[in-house]
């Protein structure tokens, strides 16, 4: 158990370190794209990465994930399923490019075809890469993972750059979608140490197990996937594609801190929670991994709607200081899913993952409807939809996914997000006493001094109230 914990400890390590450079790298990419591309030619980009991530989550149907599950696997299983997936990838990847004049006439873009077609070539090398990428989870060799994610976002994103400096538009954003799988594929293969060969199954009821388990997650996030994505489908279907390329601007860097912070924790947490569910309290840990996410989320998400302005006019230019108002909505939002987002790992590790296929499925005759209504006004009364149901779901997240399948209590759950909720309105407070009080007009310069005084405030409130944590800082530093 012991050793489980530090692989898990050197895994958050590695993952945040890679995590963080990427991050850096693909809000330069924003930044460059917001200043080359006008808002039709992100609207396009936003449906293409629509498009290909749903295809996605259905190339392997949820068997990468299994093979996590299953503490026990036979090579003869990897060689079939990787196989299996190899093909579904294939057949994807033909599947998109003919299908790609019907999804255009669906969202009434003609433009769309010839982006989607480019586009399909990621199926091919994300099915190389998927079962490599699950077996080095499995194992914990979060290092090399880390690595062969820094290596293939740093190269595609560079020439993704070189492709927009060019003139190529929203070719230059596809093809380092394309290019960051293909090269993630070959690196996971190098480092996996392991070459896994392709097979057909020596018997098929002996992949039962991987199927059973694959299906149900597979189909909790092909419904979460549109629960997820409902808002750019309908402002992309309702309000149009110059309108959506604004809209997913500013909600890309509101979901760069979730989607890129969460998985440093909840990848490595679903591989140790399922080595370690007979022998820990998950409900105890549960709730450990959430407070430590929200101490960093909520914290990041209530800046972004304090600083939403200067953030605007430094990453994407005055041109689109528009959407400030639909940031800091968004902002709201991204921090209420913060919290949420972390359960599918655990329902996961204890195999409850039809309970979060029903979960998914309530959520799906939530979320359209509300959005719908907001569409009336506008992209403000999409965010300001999505906010509200958000924290009306909140309530039955709890009861559903949290208490009745670990007991989780309810006032375990509050307490873990209660402190950094506080700590993130006290650092805003102290945001504001600040911009108030000097009459800064460059935006850098009120970014920069407002990172500051966010970071001391922060820290502060770490003291107050994280002690244990704080004096496990001083000793790291002291160190």
């Amino acid at each position: 158990m012991t050793n489980a914990l530090s692989v898990a400890q050197r895994g958050v390590q590695w993952t945040t370190l890679s995590t963080l450079f990427r991050a850096l790298l693909f809000v330069l990419q924003l930044a460059v794209a917001s200043r080359f591309l006008n808002a039709t030619a992100l609207g396009i980009f936003a449906l293409v990465q629509l498009t290909v991530m749903f295809f996605q989550l259905l190339m392997d149907l949820g068997v990468g994930q299994s093979v996590i599950h299953q503490q026990r696997t036979r090579r003869r299983h990897l060689n079939a399923l990787g196989f299996m997936c190899f093909c579904v990838a294939l057949g994807l990847a033909v599947g998109v490019y003919l299908l790609a004049p019907l999804v255009a006439f669906l969202f009434s873009s003609p433009g769309l075809v010839e982006p989607l077609r480019v586009a399909a070539l990621v199926f091919v090398f994300s099915g190389w890469s998927r079962m490599n990428l699950a077996v080095l989870q499995k194992h914990m060799r979060f290092g090399a993972i880390a690595s062969a994610e820094f290596m293939a976002v740093f190269i595609s994103v560079m020439c993704s750059i070189l492709l927009l400096l060019m003139g190529h538009g929203v070719y230059a954003l596809i093809a380092g979608i394309v290019m960051n799988q293909g090269l993630l594929a070959l690196f996971l293969w190098l480092f996996s140490g392991r070459k896994w060969f392709f097979s057909l199954p020596d018997n098929w009821t002996e992949l039962r197990r991987y199927w059973h388990f694959g299906l149900y997650q597979s189909g909790a996030n092909v419904v979460n996937f549109f629960n997820s994505q409902v808002d750019v489908i309908l402002v992309g279907k309702l309000l149009g594609t110059e309108i959506l390329g604004g809209y997913h601007l500013v909600r890309q860097l509101c979901f760069k801190p979730a989607m890129l912070i969460n998985p440093v924790v909840t990848r490595v947490a679903y591989p140790y929670m399922a080595k370690m569910r007979e022998h820990t309290d998950l409900a105890t840990t549960y709730a450990m991994i959430v407070k430590l996410l929200s101490w960093v989320n909520f914290s990041l998400y209530a800046a972004m709607a304090v600083f939403a302005e200067p953030l605007i006019a430094v990453f994407f230019g005055p041109a689109w200081l528009h959407v400030t108002g639909l940031m800091q909505i968004l902002a709201v939002w991204c921090l209420l899913r913060s919290a949420q987002n972390p359960v599918g790992a655990l329902l996961m590790a204890v195999g409850k993952v039809r309970r979060s296929l029903w979960w998914n499925v309530a959520l799906l005759l939530l979320f359209p409807a509300s959005i719908a209504v907001g569409t009336q006004w506008g992209v403000i009364g999409v965010a300001t939809a999505l906010a509200a149901t958000q924290f009306v779901a909140y309530f039955g997240h709890w009861w559903w996914l949290l208490f009745k399948t670990v007991g989780l209590s309810a006032g375990q759950y509050s307490l873990a997000l209660a402190r950094p909720a506080s700590a993130a309105l006290l650092c805003a407070a102290c945001a504001v006493v600040l911009m108030r009080a000097f009459a800064i007009e460059s935006p850098l310069w009120i970014l920069l001094l407002g990172a500051v005084v966010w970071g001391l405030s922060w820290l502060v409130c770490i003291v107050i109230f994280e002690p244990q944590a704080a004096r496990w800082l001083r000793l790291r530093i002291g160190s």
